[in-house]
């Protein structure tokens, strides 16, 4: 029983530390302190991004992001689309396609997905 419990408390703390969360909040307080709230997170679909040879990060890991790869641009409009002209995107996640499947399912148009916050000032 204790094996058990080792186990899962190891299992847990893995899996603590690969979340998707933990980049936004890293990102975030590293650029705007704790002077900001988080929004939402908007899927990003092939429109968005116009480029076919882009980098995909390990899972969830940080990405480098290029110029002429990712329109930052559309982005940021889309995230302002949808929740107002006074936020901006805090981290951008691009996925493998293994992640992609095992969580949007197989021939998903999903490239990545964006954080948007709203930052007070």
């Amino acid at each position: 029983m204790k094996r058990f419990f080792l186990i899962a408390t190891i299992g847990l703390l893995f899996s603590s530390c690969a979340s998707p969360n933990r980049s936004l909040y890293d990102t975030a307080n590293t650029l705007y302190g704790q002077n900001w709230t988080y929004m939402g997170t908007i899927m990003v679909y092939p429109d968005i991004i116009y480029s076919d040879k882009i980098t995909t990060a390990d899972k969830t890991r940080e990405i480098s992001l290029h110029d002429g790869l990712i329109s930052y641009d559309k982005m940021l409009a889309a995230a302002r689309k949808e929740y107002g002209d006074s936020v901006t995107i805090a981290n951008i996640r691009i996925y493998t396609e293994e992640f992609k499947t095992r969580w949007f399912g197989r021939n998903s148009d999903v490239q990545a997905m964006v954080d948007v916050i709203y930052v007070t000032k």
